[in-house]
């Protein structure tokens, strides 16, 4: 009878909360469509070249090339270029658990649920904290001595207007080619042209602990934006539908392809969360008739 209960509220619970959502979405993608359908009917052009203060508050298009006067470097390893945005990314390798739940007849009729344990190497951005593994015999390091980083310019402009992190974070990335000499933290060398590596292996046998560091580069580009002018730079515009449009891509493109490329994703999203939604329906409902095939 406990479980009974426990299954019927379950069931209600996953029925609630797919209709919940898909509710939401469908309120969600026509707000959105209203939204970016009102920036494309209120957007103008302005001269990416000179800063006028009589934009402000207004719903404009710029397209310009985003550059920046300042050089970009990574203190801890020494590493410098030019571009917009420097990022790094460090991995270690580290023992992984996976776990697995399935159930098996038992002898005699009936089923139980049996859950395995397996190990493996990967590399990994984050410190996997082995202390929770449920067989030991599979140690990660307690700490990696470098993480992740962001080096940003602090003056980058797109023509003459001020281009903020959510005009840089818009911006295509490429592999950042290290030089083949260079002076690195303690441990580490230059195992490719991307890649810096420290530790007792290498990049075809890497062993736990070893740490390998790679870069990106956002260079000097080209890019196109739609937005709220605020004094010298951008905001997110609040549409009548009361939705917020920043519209950012590298390259150039029309205003109207921003706003078509803008309502695609949009669409997808829907299409995505409307497919969730029919999932968790369609598991409450098997649910609901599993008594039936019994």
């Amino acid at each position: 009878l406990t479980w009974r209960i426990a299954s019927a509220i379950a069931v209600g619970a996953i029925v609630f909360a797919a209709l919940a959502l898909l509710a939401w979405n469908e309120h969600r993608t026509l707000k959105t469509y209203k939204g970016l359908k009102a920036a494309g009917d209120a957007v103008v052009s302005i001269d990416a070249g000179r800063v006028d203060g009589a934009q402000n508050g207004k719903l404009v298009y710029v397209s310009a090339i985003v550059d920046s006067q300042e050089g970009l470097s990574d203190p801890d390893f020494d590493i410098a270029a030019t571009g917009l945005v420097l990022k790094r990314s460090v991995e270690m390798y580290q023992w992984k658990e996976k776990k697995e739940t399935k159930e098996e007849q038992k002898l005699g009729g009936g089923t139980e649920r049996v859950t395995t344990y397996r190990y493996e190497k990967v590399w990994d951005d984050d410190l996997i904290d082995s202390s929770e593994f449920r067989e030991s015999g599979h140690d990660n390091p307690r700490q990696m001595r470098y993480r992740d980083a962001r080096f940003a310019v602090s003056d980058a402009r797109i023509g003459a207007w001020r281009a903020d992190d959510s005009v840089l974070d818009a911006l295509d990335s490429q592999p950042l080619q290290l030089a083949e000499a260079g002076e690195f933290p303690d441990g580490f060398v230059r195992a490719d042209a991307q890649t810096l590596y420290a530790g007792r292996g290498s990049l075809s046998a890497p062993q736990i602990g070893d740490l390998r560091v790679r870069y990106s580069l956002v260079p000097v580009q080209e890019a196109s934006l739609i937005a709220e002018v605020a004094g010298e730079g951008f905001k997110a515009w609040q549409s009548p539908a009361g939705t917020e449009v920043y519209l950012v891509e590298s390259g150039r493109h029309a205003p109207a392809e921003l706003v078509a490329h803008a309502q695609s994703s949009n669409s997808l999203i829907g299409w995505l969360l409307r497919g969730l939604g029919f999932i968790l329906l369609w598991v409450a409902f098997s649910m609901m008739l599993a008594p039936l095939s019994t």
